[in-house]
């Protein structure tokens, strides 16, 4: 046998190299999933997201250096406002 003869056929070489750019293409997307920082606000209703901006506006004093309090302020804040439109267009 020569080193470079091959021992499968055309139709089994395609189906294999389609088969590993498929799992190739699964784990980049499942990798890329992964690495997404999760939302820590997913999953809370909008009496507990409220509770949480009460809390976090009780702490937030303003002015410069306090601008990550203030962009969760806004997102607690943006997200208390969407689930309640929601809730709204589901009645």
């Amino acid at each position: 046998m020569s080193p470079y003869e091959r021992t499968v056929s055309d139709t089994e070489y395609r189906q294999a190299r389609s088969d590993v750019m498929s799992y190739y293409t699964q784990i980049q997307n499942g990798d890329h999933e992964s690495g997404k920082p999760s939302d820590p606000y997913e999953g809370m209703t909008v009496s507990q997201l409220r509770e949480l901006y009460a809390e976090k506006s009780e702490d937030y004093e303003g002015g410069a250096g306090f601008g990550r309090q203030a962009a969760e302020l806004m997102r607690i804040d943006t997200l208390i406002q969407q689930q309640s439109n929601n809730t709204k267009g589901d009645e």
